[in-house]
């Protein structure tokens, strides 16, 4: 300014005023441009900090919602990756389910080629399963098993026609085991095509029983089975114990035996051994129509079948050629079939304390010294029985009878005797009795006159023996005694019962072997789909493998982590599951060997299920809170973003408003100006 150039008043006033209105005319300019009425501590220092810290609060939350969002996003990748995951193990159950059905719907359950896999398809049978076989010889050493009701323990060739039997090998030992049973059956069990042999050296312990086979109760069914037994210590001799059976067989147990069987004794001397022992006559031996039992007897104080009610229905073979000999005995006996011994040693009985009923052909080679056919026995033939002893002396001569045996021949039967020699007596005591009925026919071929005291009990009986051979009439032989007639009613009586007894008991139909390649040929077809199983896993691996987001992948066992707030203080952390298929129980490399591994792989399939579902669910929650802290994140940040507003932002119409009026103002203010300014032009008017 000119300070030469004096003012007037009035003008000065009039350009102070528009200085003013121009000021505020600028900072409502200002107002109006930028929306707010403070824009700087200038304006409002105190308004202005604080909405400066409200607004960078709100910048800092709304970063963290970038994370967050990201989080959301890997959780929903690995939800993704679960869900399918989950459809990838449903489409492996299903394939396991179908692989389940044709195996259990076949006839095989397990094939077990050593004592573990034996072991192990034993213990994991359930009930309806299929046939347990034995593909090779198994040692079992002093390891017994447990068989469950129902199951069925076979041999390899019993399925495909193998030529040789499976063998399980037992060897007890009387040190390690006070109980030595090598089998013990539940109800319903069949053993077939198998050799058993059992040892031990159990000698001297009494009212302890060591027995290949225990049937407790139960039904027993022995198809094509070899059974040996054996001792590997003598002992001292007859002790009075039972010490070692073959089939011990209690408590009303049942055997019932078909297709072809050897039972074999190996034995040392050891007293009170047996192929097959019963507790008492409530127990039953069968021998069903179409079978056959062959024994052989090698060893000393022996039984080979002792007590027990056994039903011959078809051949059996006894070669009991060994001393000190019980061979059956303190039971009853019926044979329907072809009966067939040879007794080739000494002091031996072939029936003892028995009742014997021979419906068949029986023929009886009897050797040796001291030997006995019937002891204290009796004894009813309905068919033929040809009887040959041979051999003894005179102080221990061979005895068709001996204490009190009764034999009774029935009508329409005969007894032929040969070969008896001086030292082998028909009977040499008084208690004796031969019973012939009425239509019975005997035959005695006698080569001197030792033959000893021979009973009747009926007359008008015919006596035959070979055309070739000299008959010696009954009638001349020394102390023979004729009693009465034999009445024909009691005949009819005892053929009613036979016939009742025949039918009471039944033919039962002879078990057969599969024979058929193609049911083990499917069974390891069907137990081959582990295949498809496999690619399954793989698959799902890859699948679970590919689950990952921006380097996280939850479904591996990854963590995600996250701030909640502009402090770092509120953290959270989503913690991640390795759900690969191996961390989850599932092994694709794992091997098949029955339909119980098959089961077992189902069973971890629905457990794994369950971990994924369970997971899921733990995704699901994590989702939840994270989504939840999003929108109250948003939501806060929005509140101060407004409470920053609310202290900065200006009334955008009093403003408007104050801006007219300062324009009214700055005009009229340079009117007054130009009026002011008047008073000096007029002095121009003097020009």
């Amino acid at each position: 300014m000119n300070n030469n150039i004096t003012l007037n008043a009035s003008m000065r006033s009039n350009l102070l005023s528009l200085r003013n209105i121009s000021k505020q005319m600028d900072k409502t300019q200002l107002i109006l441009a930028t929306g707010k009425k403070v824009n700087s501590a200038i304006d409002n220092a105190s308004a202005y900090y604080q909405a400066r810290s409200l607004s960078n609060r709100a910048a800092d939350l709304t970063a963290l919602l970038d994370a967050m969002g990201q989080g959301i996003q890997t959780i929903e990748a690995a939800n993704a990756g679960l869900e399918k995951a989950q459809d990838m193990l449903g489409l492996a159950g299903a394939t396991i389910n179908n692989i389940t059905s044709q195996i259990a719907g076949g006839d095989i359950f397990a094939v077990a080629a050593n004592k573990e896999e034996l072991l192990a398809a034993i213990e994991s049978w359930e009930a309806g399963d299929g046939l347990i076989v034995i593909s090779q010889d198994i040692d079992m050493g002093n390891t017994r098993l447990e068989l469950k009701d129902n199951q069925k323990l076979v041999g390899l060739n019993y399925v495909d026609g193998s030529a040789q039997r499976a063998e399980l090998t037992f060897n007890f030992l009387a040190a390690e085991n006070t109980d030595g049973n090598a089998i013990i059956c539940g109800d319903n069990n069949m053993l077939a095509d198998l050799k058993i042999t059992y040892s031990s050296d159990n000698a001297d312990i009494k009212n302890t029983s060591f027995n290949a086979i225990n049937n407790n109760g139960g039904t027993l069914k022995l198809h094509n089975v070899d059974l040996s037994i054996d001792n590997t210590n003598e002992g001292s001799g007859n002790n009075g114990a039972m010490l070692i059976c073959g089939i011990y067989n209690q408590n009303g147990g049942n055997i019932n035996l078909s297709g072809n069987n050897l039972f074999n004794s190996l034995s040392k001397k050891l007293y009170g051994l047996a192929l097959i022992r019963h507790q008492d006559t409530s127990c039953r031996l069968l021998l069903e129509s179409g079978a056959s039992l062959d024994v052989a007897n090698k060893g000393t104080y022996n039984y080979l079948v002792m007590s027990g009610t056994n039903i011959f229905l078809s051949d059996v073979i006894i070669d009991a050629r060994s001393g000190n000999t019980s061979v059956l005995g303190q039971g009853n006996f019926a044979f329907y079939g072809d009966l067939i011994v040879k007794q080739g040693t000494a002091t031996a009985s072939l029936f003892g304390n028995s009742n014997v009923d021979i419906f068949g052909n029986a023929s009886i080679n009897l050797g040796g010294h001291n030997n006995a056919i019937f002891n204290n026995s009796e004894i009813n033939v309905y068919g033929s029985i040809n009887i040959k002893m041979f051999g003894g002396s005179s102080g221990i001569p061979n005895r068709l009878l001996v204490d009190k045996a009764s034999l009774t021949i029935k009508s329409g039967a005969c007894l032929m005797l040969e070969q008896v020699g001086t030292y082998a007596y028909i009977s040499n005591a008084a208690d004796n009795k031969i019973n012939l009925e009425q239509g019975a026919k005997i035959g005695v071929v006698k080569e001197n006159v030792g033959v000893n005291a021979l009973y009747l009990a009926s007359q008008n009986t015919s006596y035959t023996t070979k055309a070739d051979e000299i008959l010696e009439d009954f009638a001349v032989i020394p102390d023979l005694k004729k009693i009465g007639d034999f009445p024909q009613a009691d005949f009819d009586e005892d053929m009613t019962k036979l016939d009742e007894e025949i039918a009471a008991i039944g033919s039962k139909e002879c078990a057969s072997t599969l024979n058929d390649a193609k049911v083990l040929s499917n069974y390891q077809q069907n137990l081959g789909q582990n295949g498809v199983y496999k690619e399954i896993l793989e698959q799902y691996d890859k699948l679970i493998s590919d689950s990952s987001y921006q380097g996280v992948n939850l479904l591996k066992g990854g963590n995600l982590r996250l701030t909640f707030d502009e402090n770092r203080e509120h953290k959270f952390e989503v913690l991640g599951e390795d759900i690969s298929a191996l961390q989850i129980g599932l092994d694709k490399d794992e091997e098949w060997k029955n339909l119980s591994d098959v089961r077992k792989i189902l069973s971890s399939l629905q457990e794994a299920i369950t971990t994924l579902r369970s997971f899921a669910e733990e995704l699901g929650n994590n989702y939840s809170i994270i989504k939840t802290r999003i929108n109250f994140t948003e939501a806060l940040s929005d509140v101060l973003e407004t409470g920053a507003d609310d202290l900065t932002l200006a009334d955008m119409n009093e403003a408007s408003a104050e801006y007219l009026t300062l324009q009214t103002r700055q005009q009229l203010a340079i009117n007054s100006l130009s009026l002011a300014s008047q008073s000096a032009q007029s002095v121009l008017s003097l020009f």
